[in-house]
């Protein structure tokens, strides 16, 4: 545990980290009200052998990778190119 702590952000680099990602949970939030309706509605993504699924853990595997970056890493890594909107986790997959 004492190894861990050493790769630990300090303070002010925590908080940073921390309200980027509040901003980016955010972002979703509202994108997902304004655009999924529907999917929030059928809730697909629970049946077993839909598409709906397969998105639903990628998207979800994607974002622990982020996150795990941003707490261990530079913070710059997974994050949304700014010229393409793709995350770097993204392009590493195909």
């Amino acid at each position: 545990m004492r190894e861990l702590v050493n790769f630990m952000p300090q303070n002010d680099e925590k908080e940073v980290r921390r309200e980027r990602i509040k901003r980016r949970a955010e972002a979703i939030k509202l994108w997902l009200e304004e655009n999924g309706i529907r999917a929030l509605r059928e809730q697909r993504h629970l049946n077993s052998d839909t598409q709906e699924r397969v998105y639903w853990h990628f998207g979800y595997m994607v974002a622990l990778r982020d996150v795990l970056d941003l707490i261990f890493n530079q913070g710059q890594e997974g994050l949304p190119d700014q010229s393409t909107g793709i995350p770097d986790t993204l392009r590493s997959i195909h």
